[in-house]
């Protein structure tokens, strides 16, 4: 069994071990300590509902893991302690255990992105583990003093209401209601396209609602209404390190402030989670986990880690993971799985090999993949001098033939991408060609990027395998301006290309949507010189431009959004509920009157927090 998916069944074992034990004391002994062993019960019942509810068999972080260990087992050396009534030494153990627990405290704060309301509980934690500490040595003391046992009694007493307090702190104390501006606030339900009248929202230590009061559920806009609220918008498809106005190539800004920098300006404009689609190394991933441990005030990042292909592939020569093979496949699905990341990007479409390439192939005889060592070996047999100044025609005609064949088979896709659902790591796959797409569907994939020119069979092939396009309309838009002004910033494509794939854009995504294919929206920010926060200028485009609904638009920056990024169940984005994060953009005029009011908004909340507040002359 992966040891990731252990950890969690021990923690609940033990807990119900610690439940079991505490029945005991509970029917078989003196009246005093039923009282203790009555309160324990549902600290500990409580203990397990979280377990079983809360943690992540296929996701789990070995110091959280031990973090809750040793709180379980704190309370577990309690119970032996109040039953043991004539032996120090489980108050001793007692103290140790409380007294770990408060650096523990300590790293699980600077080791996660947590909340104001997360870093206030730790707080309150620490701060009664200290004085449960206390507690235990001075009974500790006491008892190896021999003092009478009234003393033992009244100490055992107030180490139990102390863990009562605990238990009361993670139950009660940590919902706290955000300040919203007066209870006149309308929130726009995608799924139903209607409005409900918001008076209060309360959040966990974790920035997830724990409950909306409403005033009207099915309510009409008025002149009465102060705000009108919608779900944080989902930015599925950025490049977080890259900005082509702020560039850390020029050594002006590290890679790291210019994600800051980006992060900051999405959550500025109401995208309160974006998706990294990494680069050629991991170096992202790093970036962003640095970003989350230590600011509150941006968007929420995922990240895919860097793009794969074979060695040759589309973008290679930058960088990425070369997967040739199944085995290949294992040792990233293992890398991204430990990292924690839960999304990995593949590069389709044909062979990118350079001159140099291929002359390296012709004098090596090294090629990797046996259809292209075929054609190498009938334009130049092995054994014979290659000199290409003499033989620059099959030499390029040969590089025609090589670079017109796909990266990836069928039957190697198959192989490779349940390598990755094993690891429970969704794939996500960059295919701008028809035969690409196919290709990917068939092989198991249900994540598309970048729409093309689709056939109206291929789009009734995505409505049957529930398949999510991402849009990028922005992106195609933008590089097609930059290629007609010179490729004044470097895009990687060439103009021709990105001509098409604009023209190819606005002309699919309308039938995507009138046929029911699920949508959702990415800017490609980072790249073709598309600014981050550029998802609000998407979504205005769509709705105006292409004249799509206004519901359905919207529908895809949050809950089609959340759905791609496996984020629509337990801690869900894109919605307003319960046990969704509380992520949300309030306007002062109604968008879908004026879909342009979501140029302005007035306040951005996210995981509780708010992040920004216009300011006003």
């Amino acid at each position: 069994m992966n040891q990731k998916k252990v950890y969690p069944i021990v923690l609940q074992f033990f807990i119900i071990a610690c439940i079991s034990f505490d029945v005991y004391i509970l029917f078989f002994s003196d009246v005093m300590y039923k009282f203790y062993a009555f309160v324990m019960f549902f600290v500990l019942l409580n203990s397990l509902t979280n377990s079983i509810g809360n943690y992540n068999l296929f996701e789990y972080n070995d110091i959280y893991c031990i973090l809750d260990m040793i709180e379980y087992a704190s309370f577990a050396i309690m119970l032996f302690s109040v039953f043991a009534k004539d032996t120090a030494v489980f108050w001793f153990l007692s103290f140790i255990v409380q007294v770990l627990y408060i650096p523990w405290n300590y790293i699980y704060v600077k080791t996660s992105a947590l909340s104001q309301y997360s870093v206030r509980k730790i707080k309150q934690y620490s701060f009664l583990d200290g004085i449960s500490a206390a507690v235990s040595l001075v009974v500790f003391v006491l008892r190896c003093m021999d003092i009478i046992s009234e003393w033992f009694l009244l100490a055992g007493f107030l180490s139990w209401v102390i863990v009562l307090g605990m238990w009361a702190v993670d139950n009660f104390s940590l919902g706290s209601r955000l300040e919203l501006p007066g209870n006149k606030i309308m929130l726009y339900d995608v799924e139903t396209d209607s409005w409900k009248r918001i008076k209060g929202i309360s959040v966990d230590s974790k920035g997830c609602i724990n409950e909306i009061k409403f005033g009207e559920t099915s309510a009409t806009p008025d002149s009465k209404t102060e705000y009108y609220m919608l779900p944080g918008l989902i930015d599925t498809h950025v490049h977080i390190d890259q900005n082509p106005y702020q560039t850390a190539t020029t050594g002006v800004l590290t890679e790291s402030e210019v994600a800051l920098i980006n992060a900051t300006e999405s959550a500025e404009v109401g995208v309160t989670t974006v998706c990294d689609m990494g680069g050629a190394q991991l170096d992202n991933y790093y970036i962003v986990q640095k970003l989350v441990k230590n600011d509150h005030s941006i968007s929420h990042i995922e990240t895919t880690g860097c793009f794969f292909s074979k060695r040759y592939g589309h973008y290679m020569q930058h960088g990425g993971f070369v997967i040739e093979n199944e085995h290949d496949a294992e040792l990233y699905a293992n890398y991204l799985s430990k990292l924690g990341i839960k999304f990995a990007k593949i590069m389709l479409g044909n062979y990118e090999i350079s001159e140099h390439d291929l002359e390296l192939m012709i004098e090596s005889r090294r090629i990797p993949d046996s259809r292209l060592k075929k054609i190498v070996d009938e334009y130049f047999p092995s054994g014979n001098e290659f000199k290409k100044e003499k033989c620059e025609d099959r030499f390029f005609a040969c590089l025609e033939q090589l670079n017109s064949i796909t990266v990836y088979t069928l039957e190697e896709l198959r192989l490779i991408v349940p390598v990755f659902r094993r690891k429970n790591i969704d794939i996500f796959a960059h295919a701008f060609i028809e035969r690409d797409v196919h290709i990917a569907i068939d092989a198991g994939i249900t994540k598309i990027e970048h729409p093309g020119k689709y056939s109206d069979e291929l789009i009734e092939k995505m409505l049957n395998n529930n398949v999510i396009v991402t849009s990028s309309y922005v992106a195609a838009e933008d590089g097609a301006i930059l290629s007609s002004e010179l490729d004044k910033i470097s895009i990687g494509c060439s103009p021709e290309l990105i001509s098409n794939w604009y023209y190819d854009t606005r002309e699919v995504l309308p039938k995507l949507y009138n046929r029911g294919v699920k949508v959702a929206l990415g800017t490609d920010a980072g790249f073709s010189g598309t600014p981050f926060g550029s998802l609000v200028r998407e979504v205005i485009s769509l709705v105006n431009d292409l004249e799509i609904p206004v519901c359905k638009v919207l529908k895809s920056a949050t809950v089609v959004a959340a759905e791609k990024l496996n984020m629509d169940s337990l801690h869900k984005i894109g919605e307003i509920c319960p046990r969704s994060y509380a992520d949300f953009v309030l306007y002062e005029a109604n968008f879908i009157d004026d879909i342009n009011a979501l140029l302005h908004p007035a306040q951005v909340w996210i995981r509780g927090e708010k992040v920004y507040e216009r300011q006003y002359d």
